[in-house]
């Protein structure tokens, strides 16, 4: 009974310090968000432009180790753009079928690539 009870006070102490590295995380980012929004332009647009410095502050590790959600999973990253296929654009529904081509009595337009 005695080492199932240490181990309970083990795991409270374990998971008071989880939340309070969550507590600080937090403070510390909404200080950074404010810093960030103290610093624009125009105070009457008080915008918070970016993303918050949470994810950055918050220890990742630790949450996973105590099967927290860490940020990483929810947030998401923008994709990096890919550049527009080049070549001409032939759409498969203008392409003559087979037996079109074979009835027709003048010539079709067929692509030059599919020959």
């Amino acid at each position: 009974l005695k080492r199932v009870s240490d181990e309970y006070e083990q795991k409270l102490r374990e998971l008071d310090a989880v939340e309070q590295h969550l507590l600080q995380a937090r403070a510390k980012s909404l200080a950074a968000d404010e810093k960030a929004l103290s610093q624009t332009v125009h105070p009457t647009v008080a915008t918070l432009k970016g993303k918050s410095k949470y994810s950055d502050i918050v220890d990742e590790e630790l949450l996973s180790q105590h099967r927290l959600l860490v940020p990483s999973s929810y947030l998401w990253k923008t994709p990096a753009m890919q550049p527009q296929p080049q070549g001409e654009h032939f759409p498969s529904f203008l392409k003559p079928t087979q037996t079109a081509v074979q009835h027709a009595k003048f010539p079709l337009l067929v692509d030059s690539k599919e020959s």
